[in-house]
């Protein structure tokens, strides 16, 4: 992103903030971040003058309480979501595959467990949606549901469909009202099954039955 043109295509998917600079700032921490290759603001502070160009002066001081600042705004969600939206429309999003997948650790006595679907950006993988399951242990085909409709409805408002994609999932995303469920979305997948069973996984345009066999 290097002209006005640009600027304004990309500020159209923060029609909260356009005006106020938020967006200018984010694209300022993205840069810190990829120069420095750290998202500790007090590190990124230092790349400040680089990714504006050097054209400004500024203390280190004052450009740290600018990145700082940037995490003080009002209607976060909103902004989210316009990072979000961004994103999908990226000539450089692979619009082919969808992996789902999910992570869990303890902060102290407390569970973190997000359930996490994405996309490829450029073979990097860049979550789009995210739930915490409040649990410890493997999610549940309603909270698979619900990641997945959370998902169709930001590639709605993204003027894209999701119908046709892939989704790639691990072990744990078996079963089959789940399977049944992706195929009434006309979403195809490829699932990495146990060692105790197979599955006939099929894409959207063939059978919709699957078929389980013990070793």
């Amino acid at each position: 992103m290097n002209t006005l043109t640009d600027l304004n295509k990309i500020k159209k998917y923060f029609p909260y903030h356009g005006k106020k600079n938020m967006v200018n700032n984010f694209l300022l921490i993205i840069g810190c971040i990829i120069q420095s290759r750290t998202v500790c603001l007090y590190k990124c502070r230092d790349k400040v003058k680089q990714v504006r160009g050097g054209k400004q002066k500024s203390k280190a001081n004052s450009d740290y309480t600018r990145l700082i600042r940037f995490f003080k705004m009002k209607m976060l969600t909103e902004f989210i979501k316009g990072i979000r939206q961004l994103l999908i429309s990226l000539d450089s999003f692979n619009d082919k595959y969808l992996i789902m997948d999910r992570s869990n650790w303890k902060i102290g006595k407390k569970n973190v467990n997000l359930l996490t679907i994405g996309g490829l950006l450029e073979n990097v993988f860049i979550p789009f949606n995210w739930i915490q399951l409040n649990k410890r242990g493997n999610s549940n085909t309603e909270e698979r549901k619900r990641i997945i409709e959370m998902l169709i409805e930001l590639f709605e408002w993204s003027g894209k469909s999701i119908e046709g994609l892939i989704l790639l999932t691990d072990r744990e995303f078996i079963g089959d009202i789940w399977w049944e469920y992706l195929c009434s979305r006309k979403i195809s997948f490829v699932t990495r099954l146990r060692g105790n069973m197979y599955g006939e996984l099929t894409t959207t345009k063939g059978k919709k039955n699957f078929i389980k066999i013990l070793k």
